[in-house]
């Protein structure tokens, strides 16, 4: 292997690969089928056929037609990794789903003295080393533990977590995590194709982190760049593409988000160790934070520079995405020819984002095959009618359609756990429009002044005979919650059905309840921000479908825009459910709503962000929620098995403001 060329102008840093989803991320859910027919090896530290990793990549066979699993159990593993080129169709999975749980580490560093002589290098560093084609990791936290604050004295302090060095290499639900040089795409010969895809998971580091020759891209990942081992400044990548390739580094639909200070942030640094080195970089439709430079955030190391038409971005969002003169920016057209699938396709078409990117031409109307998956959660997942809010203590509070209104706690938006229920003795209040029931409908949580207020709905299936009722709660635990009395009701001689409540506040501090389910659509009401009650006797009517199935509404304020949320057709009906998520939107919180084409909600309009697709059935019963990365949407959706489950994805915004879910 070639010596990978030295840096000297950078300054090193501690360098780590965490394999993990983070929610943006589409990875498989954790309850969905494991790994392809073929031969599974185990790793653990007991009780498995390996007690290392590196033993059982040695027992796959070099050259095998069969695909190899190597399913590697929770637990910290300290061992330098390398996959020779020899193992192909080989995986390597963490057996719990939960990247967190299966860590590899290591820390080397570039100038660390080699047994027999001389020192690592930057590629010698890394923890983990794939040489080999065909390669896919999943669920895994690889990461490199120098560090270089720790290390003052220490030159030659490159510290890599990943080096891919093979062509069709997968890393799905991966976190890679580190400083400088955290991951590593290189190819020794430019005759070589060298092609890898990451999917979700977080990639953390702050100088040339994503770096190399090779072709790769980043796609709906969680990007960190952190300031927390002595850089003033931080590079998000270093591409050293060689100019015989047109594609080097591409970041698609990514969240990025830093401690750094406004302004001191790069996107890419032109790196060119060889004489054929021309770097090529794309950022699309990425969300950047505050802390990228404006003007110019597009430099070179020792004096490289970009040639043009080698890098740009296109429709990225968030208060880091100025448009600048010193910011070259892809047409609509261009930005056709600068896809994760254009990137990856090669001779042999090769696709692994195939069923689940979206391009920027297609936007929110894409085709269903091209939805992304829900994001990883873990735990106690099963719901239906979701209803998540942030806890002002950290961590987040779930609502959710069940016996007394069920509640869940999240501390990281990742990991799920059932803490009970809102009214564990029952809410004999709701019981004339339940029939005596304790199932109670699609809670609604926020968080204001204070408390917690959650709306929700007691009615039986296909009746109008409803009503909407409010809770307060100091600390929304089980128990805790005071019933605050009715707040509309709807009887069969009613052309509404009072289901499926929705608090809106809108940017004059008014407060508006919307609502509704099947017969004349989704309505609203003002209320009285002092009770949370009903204001006045006026309803007011946002959507419909002349009678046909729309429900589950929910309006959500974002830049100029209140986007109305619905969902159409069909619930309930396990694996064979309908139901679709749909949004329209207006600059006045009571409409009129129209969708992209300009038709009105009200006469049936509404653009289609999500719906079923491969295991993913009758996606709906959604909400939104701002984060600090990111808008979150949170739905349900059904399974193979019928079973329901919490949804949630990443809500971005095209460059004309309309949302679509990455």
């Amino acid at each position: 292997m070639l010596p990978l060329p030295r840096r000297t102008t950078l300054t090193p840093v501690l360098a780590g690969v965490l394999c993990a989803a983070g929610l943006a991320a589409a990875p498989t859910p954790a309850h969905a089928a494991g790994p392809a027919a073929g031969v599974t090896l185990t790793v653990a530290h007991s009780g498995a056929q390996f007690s290392t990793i590196q033993s059982a990549v040695d027992a796959v066979p070099d050259n095998s037609a069969t695909p190899y699993t190597i399913s590697i159990a929770a637990g910290t593993y300290a061992e330098y990794l390398t996959v020779p080129a020899t193992k192909l169709h080989l995986t390597m999975l963490g057996a719990t789903g939960n990247p967190a749980d299966v860590r590899i580490d290591g820390s080397r560093y570039n100038g660390l003295a080699k047994p027999g002589g001389g020192t690592y290098g930057t590629e010698g560093s890394a923890t983990v080393h794939v040489k080999a084609d065909g390669f896919t990791a999943e669920h895994l936290t690889f990461r490199n533990l120098f560090s270089r604050q720790a290390n003052p004295s220490v030159t030659g302090t490159q510290a890599v977590a990943l080096a891919m060095e093979g062509d069709r290499q997968t890393y799905l639900d991966c976190d890679f995590h580190g400083h400088q040089d955290t991951l590593l795409s290189w190819n020794s010969t430019a005759s070589k194709r060298l092609r890898s895809y990451v999917r979700g998971g977080e990639i953390d580091g702050d100088v040339d982190f994503i770096f190399g020759n090779g072709t790769l891209v980043v796609d709906r990942s969680r990007i960190n760049l952190l300031s927390d081992d002595g850089f003033t400044s931080g590079y998000l990548a270093a591409p050293a593409t060689f100019g015989s390739n047109k594609y080097g580094i591409l970041l698609t639909g990514d969240t990025v988000t830093s401690t750094f200070a406004a302004g001191r942030l790069y996107l890419g640094r032109a790196w060119k160790p060889s004489a054929d080195a021309v770097p090529q970089m794309v950022v699309r439709e990425t969300s950047l934070p505050a802390a990228i430079r404006a003007a110019g955030p597009w430099t070179g190391i020792s004096g490289a520079t970009w040639t043009p038409g080698r890098y740009g971005e296109y429709a990225n969002t968030g208060p880091g995405a100025t448009v600048t003169s010193g910011r070259p920016q892809l047409t609509a057209a261009d930005a056709a020819s600068y896809t994760a699938a254009a990137y990856l396709a090669g001779s042999d078409g090769w696709n692994p984002a195939a069923t689940t990117s979206a391009t920027a031409a297609a936007g929110p109307s894409a085709a269903a095959a091209t939805y992304p998956d829900p994001g990883r959660v873990t735990g106690d997942t099963g719901v239906h009618d979701p209803s998540t809010v942030k806890r002002p203590g950290g961590g987040y509070l779930v609502a959710y359609t069940g016996n007394d209104i069920g509640l869940k706690t999240s501390q990281d938006r990742v990991a799920f756990r059932n803490t009970g229920t809102a009214f564990p003795n029952g809410a004999s209040w709701t019981y004339p429009y339940t029939g005596n029931g304790r199932s109670l409908w699609a809670p609604d949580l926020s968080y204001r002044n204070g408390q917690y207020y959650m709306y929700y709905a007691a009615s039986t299936f296909g009746s109008n005979h409803s009503a909407i009722f409010l809770a307060t709660s100091p600390s929304g635990d089980p128990g805790s919650w005071t019933n605050r009395g009715l707040v509309v009701a709807s009887q069969s001689s009613d052309n509404f059905n009072a289901i499926d409540p929705n608090l809106v506040v809108d940017a004059q501090g008014r407060w508006w309840l919307d609502f509704g389910s099947f017969w004349s659509g989704i309505k609203m009401i003002a209320l009285d921000p002092a009770t949370g009650l009903r204001a006045d006797s006026s309803i007011r009517s946002l959507a419909g479908r002349g009678g046909g199935p729309i429900e589950a509404p929910f309006v959500f304020h974002h830049g100029s825009y209140y986007y109305l949320f619905v969902s159409f057709d069909y619930c309930c009906r396990g694996a064979a459910s309908t139901y679709r998520i749909m949004v329209g939107r207006s600059t006045s919180v009571t409409g009129p709503y129209t969708d992209r084409n300009g038709t009105a909600m009200t006469a049936g309009g509404g653009t289609e962000i999500l719906a079923g697709h491969g295991s993913i059935h009758g996606p709906g019963g959604e909400g939104v929620f701002a984060d600090t990365d990111h808008d979150i949407l949170d739905y349900h959706y059904y399974a193979d098995s019928g079973a329901s489950y919490l949804g949630l994805n990443f809500l971005t915004y095209d460059t004309a403001g309309w949302p679509y879910v990455s």
